[in-house]
């Protein structure tokens, strides 16, 4: 049975959303899921080395232990995108399904860790215009080589600016990356809630047309076919199944009908047998009583004649 026949195929509607039927509305789940994987594995990763490196992608000035955590969560989601990809290419309702759970999973902890790494920014301005000064001045006085004059403690390289554009620069990517992940991790769900519905709909439609069984049961063997007319007494026992030997090759309607009397009683058969016993043996024994005197007497009137002569 092919499942993808067009009069199964509307069977397999698994939600009510266009947008999640498709892949932004265009592309194919499998293949949205797959470019999904592709984009995680290059900018998570990419993420994660900066993270490394004791640099922020979005913000100018951040303290090593946030960036370590938001590395490690970011090269976790490189490594499930690789591993969504080994799902995909196996199209396993089984890998497909728990690729979506550790998605999610991953997701959940990329997202809240860019959402905390933005609020942490956002109360560590005293630490970040002091950071902005000091660097911008040294850059400054190494550069033009100024002597007897400090450029310290004075906004003279728009620090705050800076800052207020970091915020709303971070704020937006966070922003974006919730709204791009959940959708692709729902058009994620969406294709393995998909193969599930395919699969069962697929199993209950063979098992209710009584084909193959559905995988991971074991069949359930037929039942015994029982012998066609049994060896009773006073029956011809033309039985094929117990490789009996039948009385007569020949049809005949007198012995279908003598059949179906016997299996209507087994007295009215032996009697019907005794009455039709008797009717073949009467014409005998009054021919034989018939027949016999009249050869008797011809021959002795034979014999007499010839004792005359």
């Amino acid at each position: 049975m092919d499942i993808t026949a067009p009069q199964f195929r509307n069977r397999f509607i698994h939600t009510r959303y266009q947008a999640l039927r498709k892949c932004c509305g265009c592309i194919h789940l499998r293949v949205g899921a797959g470019i999904s994987c592709l984009i995680w594995m290059g900018l998570s990763m990419y993420f994660a080395i900066l993270s490394f490196q004791n640099k922020s992608p979005f913000y100018s000035y951040m303290t090593s232990a946030p960036l370590i955590v938001y590395g490690v969560v970011n090269l976790l989601l490189a490594l499930n995108g690789f591993f969504g990809m080994l799902a995909l290419f196996r199209n396993r309702w089984f890998y497909v399904r728990l690729f979506s759970h550790a998605t999610w999973t991953v997701l959940f902890m990329v997202l809240v860790d860019g959402f905390a790494n933005a609020i942490y920014f956002i109360t560590q301005r005293d630490e970040f215009m002091s950071w902005c000064i000091n660097s911008s001045a040294d850059t400054l006085n190494s550069a033009a080589n100024v002597t007897g004059t400090s450029l310290r403690g004075n906004d003279y390289y728009n620090c705050d600016r800076l800052f207020q554009a970091e915020i709303k620069f971070g704020l937006f990517s966070t922003v974006l990356m919730i709204v791009l992940y959940v959708y692709w991790g729902a058009c994620i769900y969406s294709f393995s809630h998909k193969q599930g519905a395919s699969a069962v709909t697929g199993q209950r439609l063979a098992a209710e047309m009584g084909m193959m069984p559905p995988p991971g049961t074991a069949g359930v063997p037929p039942p015994p076919m029982h012998p066609i007319g049994g060896g009773g007494p006073g029956r011809s026992n033309i039985i094929v199944l117990n490789n009996e030997k039948p009385q007569s090759k020949k049809f005949s309607f007198k012995s279908l009908r003598r059949n179906h009397t016997i299996d209507v009683s087994n007295d009215n058969n032996n009697q019907s047998q005794g009455k039709q016993l008797k009717r073949k043996s009467v014409p005998d024994i009054i021919f034989d009583d018939f027949i016999s005197p009249t050869l008797h007497h011809h021959h002795h009137q034979q014999r007499r004649r010839s004792t005359d002569i």
